[in-house]
């Protein structure tokens, strides 16, 4: 039940249309209580968010922090309301400033495979691990936009390109006005995808959590400890490696132009047989 105060979809949606007859929905995505019928998204297939192999960095030269860049997407803002947003919240968590006194709680690794609970202050854990901002608001009156632009927890940097992505060991991906068109071109790449979403997608039924990419709930209340986990002082990069070679493998192999023609194929023979009278 908490979650209808944690995610702009549920909060204020951007666009919202509803039909009270039985009717078939054909989508690129869905929230949970919906049962729309998923066909690959068109974003992928015509590569909005292209993977750039060229500019790609070796893992080794990547930092140890988690990388995030985007517009406040999600909702239509008014008031506060983008406070509860998922973009809002992962910004917001991970720019607390220095001057405030507001610690984070989160379970590190010992040396002897035990794990260790801690506290510290949330703008040092922030400044060591992450890098994430808002690259501007968006989607709101402009009273709203403004508040967004004033939010102390905010952090706006200028737009970034799509390749700043490749200069870290992670890389966070959030569900925007719907499911995440970038989702594909960072599993492409050579870094461990952090995913929180509640937008699910066509070209997840074959993929597995902690193997190809780290879930994140959409709460956010475990991503410190999380990075802690691989980032920490007794880190598991190895790890964090092997989840981002074993995602982009399944990019390679499972997220394919002719994957996304064979799931539509079998889609439509499947719905047609569902009309057929003498199926």
């Amino acid at each position: 039940p908490d979650l209808q105060d944690l995610h702009a979809a549920y909060i204020h949606p951007l666009s919202f249309t509803y039909t009270t007859q039985p009717f078939p929905v054909f989508g690129n995505s869905k929230i949970g209580g919906f049962d729309d019928i998923l066909i690959p998204s068109w974003w992928y297939w015509f590569q909005v968010s292209q993977y750039q192999a060229g500019a790609d960095v070796d893992w080794e030269e990547k930092s140890n922090k988690l990388f995030w860049r985007g517009s406040n997407t999600g909702g239509y803002s008014i008031a506060l309301n983008f406070k509860g947003w998922l973009r809002s919240r992962a910004v917001s968590q991970s720019n607390v400033p220095s001057s405030w006194s507001h610690t984070s709680s989160l379970l590190l690794a010992s040396a002897s495979g035990r794990s260790l609970s801690t506290t510290i202050p949330s703008h040092a854990l922030n400044e060591a691990i992450s890098d994430i901002a808002f690259a501007a608001p968006d989607q709101g009156d402009a009273d709203s936009l403004e508040a967004q632009r004033s939010e102390p927890t905010f952090r706006f940097t200028d737009r970034t390109p799509f390749e700043e992505n490749y200069k870290s060991k992670a890389v966070l991906d959030l569900d925007g006005t719907a499911y995440s068109g970038r989702f594909l071109a960072l599993m492409q790449s050579k870094g461990a995808v952090f995913k929180a979403h509640s937008f699910k997608e066509a070209v997840e039924h074959s993929l597995i959590p902690w193997y190809h990419y780290i879930p994140v709930s959409v709460r956010l209340t475990e991503l410190p400890s999380l990075l802690g986990f691989f980032f920490g002082a007794v880190d598991h990069l190895e790890e964090l490696r092997a989840v981002a070679e074993q995602g982009q493998e399944w990019a390679r192999k499972c997220a394919r132009k002719e994957d996304h023609m064979l799931y539509a194929y079998l889609l439509v023979l499947e719905w047609g047989r569902i009309l057929q009278e003498d199926r």
